[in-house]
């Protein structure tokens, strides 16, 4: 069954709703039930054109049957200018809490395969860098955010292998549950 993806918003292009319907009659069913919620609010629609459509700061991209494919969107007027390297403004916003670190952060979590993500690094990169930001530094902080998240989300496509965990329930025996005890403490320290 072919579905059709809709952008809904109101007037002041504040997003509502990304829905997937199965017909545009079905959208269009949808469109009027939230029109005649409130007399002062009106959304419209877009349809989706050659299979994507854009939310926010998102491109979906639906022209894989099963599943969808997000992206980090930016206009076609986006000129690449941010803070420089150079300015007058503390390190931290730069690179540690800001700038560079809450820009991984929205490309990591935007894209669901990790060659878009791939991409989108590589393109954030060369923005960095016409914005004067050392290589060295960028590929840092890029490596530090994933390093320290990758675990805690698997875009799809490319599941994390993990080691299997152990579980061992044995008796307390007084002197060897002691020693027992210090040695995994030791062992996970040397982990």
């Amino acid at each position: 069954m072919k579905n059709y993806g809709w952008k809904i918003f109101n007037a002041l292009k504040f997003y509502f709703i990304v829905g997937m319907f199965h017909s545009e009659h079905d959208a269009l069913i949808f469109l009027d039930y939230i029109n005649s919620r409130h007399p002062n609010i009106r959304f419209t629609m877009e349809k989706e054109l050659n299979r994507k459509l854009l939310f926010l700061d998102v491109l979906i991209d639906n022209s894989d049957t099963n599943s969808f494919l997000t992206r980090v969107y930016r206009k076609k007027t986006f000129t690449g200018l941010l803070t420089n390297c150079f300015s007058f403004t503390s390190y931290s916003y730069k690179v540690g809490i800001g700038l560079i670190r809450t820009l991984v952060d929205r490309a990591y979590k935007i894209n669901n395969t990790w060659l878009g993500l791939h991409e989108d690094i590589t393109k954030l990169i060369e923005i960095l860098k016409k914005n004067l930001f050392p290589a060295h530094l960028i590929i840092t902080v890029v490596n530090g955010y994933i390093t320290a998240t990758h675990s805690n989300h698997c875009p799809r496509g490319y599941p994390l292998t993990t080691s299997p965990t152990f579980y061992f329930k044995l008796p307390y025996m007084p002197f060897f549950s002691r020693h027992s005890e210090k040695d995994s403490k030791l062992h996970q320290a040397l982990l």
